[in-house]
């Protein structure tokens, strides 16, 4: 058994949980929106989605109680964890890689979230 990565993944997704609860108290489904609306306008065709509030946020604790569920097989010294690892690796790299595709659009200066991009 290996305990480090059992702790590793728990601290992993209360990390995760964290940034939900982050995410969902400053209002990133609004901000996600303009900087959607932004990248589409930019980009034609760009299949990026309206975010409604309460759809996301069910959606995002549906997601960590998914990703922490495994938890329970690595404490009964269970394997089969590396593909859940490799998977949470690629979904953590997918949305760090969209937000800062987001990050180089502007956003106005009274969004919690904001964004400084000189002009063209």
């Amino acid at each position: 058994m290996n305990r480090r990565r059992d702790f590793a993944w728990l601290g992993l997704c209360l990390a995760l949980g964290l940034h939900v609860a982050e995410e969902a108290a400053t209002g990133f489904p609004a901000f996600f929106n303009r900087q959607a609306a932004a990248l589409r306008e930019w980009w034609p065709g760009l299949p990026l989605p309206d975010l409604a509030p309460e759809p996301w946020l069910a959606a995002m604790l549906a997601l960590t109680a998914v990703l922490t569920l495994p938890a329970v097989r690595l404490f009964q010294g269970r394997g089969g964890m590396t593909w859940f690892s490799r998977a949470f690796a690629v979904i953590m790299m997918v949305i760090g890689a969209a937000w800062h595709l987001l990050r180089i659009t502007r956003t106005s200066s009274s969004d919690h979230h904001t964004v400084h991009v000189p002009s063209k």
